[in-house]
């Protein structure tokens, strides 16, 4: 007996005059009860009859973990910490765990405060100062190491904004290093400082790796002092 109107996981529906059961998919019904009227054809040597069945289907109810009104199903954010589910699971956190959000990181930024970099796109491209696509020793990394000394106005940015950029004025790249000053220290000594995090910054440009690349400018304060770490943590801020 085919059944005609088509509906949206299965209730059954069925009547002691039909000759066969009906199947009814409801997966993506309302919670509640529904009045749903369908037709049906009787498929038997006879001449076809068709007829209407009205039926009140009651969806069971779904699983809505943070009980914030949204079915898990529909809801990106199922613990409601302020981070997306595919977020958390990128990174290793569990989804329905409400204080990964105070988890760090980095030493010095929660993955609440992290996510919020992360979903303006700054914490996967946060070495390319002037915006022109691409990280550069020469531009991005004075750039830093000026900001990182100190310098402000028309002394940051002198000289070094190239052709191509998104920000070409020295106080949209000052607002922009700003932003992205909690992923500067990237020794996780508590401080960014030139002489360590921007010397690291500006290795990492030039295609330093391994020991050279951190030879003496990580010192024992620093949570991070191992090449492979160093250098980590300086591809994640820079895809």
């Amino acid at each position: 007996m085919p059944l005609i109107s088509t509906l949206p996981q299965s209730s059954v529906l069925s009547q002691s005059k039909l000759c066969s059961q009906m199947t009814l998919e409801t997966s993506s019904l309302s919670l509640g009860a529904l009045e749903q009227t369908v037709s049906i054809t009787h498929d038997g040597t006879n001449s076809p009859l068709t007829l209407s069945v009205s039926a009140t289907i009651t969806a069971l109810p779904q699983p809505d973990f943070d009980n914030d009104g949204i079915v898990d199903a529909q809801d990106n954010d199922d613990d409601n910490d302020g981070m997306p589910d595919d977020f958390e699971i990128l990174y290793g956190l569990n989804p329905k765990d409400n204080s990964d959000k105070s988890k760090n990181k980095y030493a010095n930024l929660s993955y609440l405060d992290f996510y919020t970099l992360y979903s303006q796109g700054l914490s996967q491209t946060a070495l390319d100062i002037d915006g022109d696509g691409q990280y550069d020793a020469l531009t991005d990394g004075i750039l830093l190491l000026r900001y990182m000394f100190g310098f402000f106005g028309d002394n940051l940015t002198n000289g070094v904004i190239n052709e191509n950029p998104t920000r070409n004025s020295s106080q949209e790249i000052l607002t922009h290093i700003n932003a992205i000053k909690p992923l500067l220290d990237i020794d996780e000594n508590g401080t960014v400082d030139a002489l360590s995090d921007g010397v690291l910054i500006l290795r990492f440009m030039f295609g330093f790796q391994d020991a050279v690349l951190i030879d003496g400018v990580v010192g024992e304060d620093s949570i991070r002092h191992d090449s492979a770490d160093i250098y980590q943590k300086l591809q994640e801020i820079s895809q």
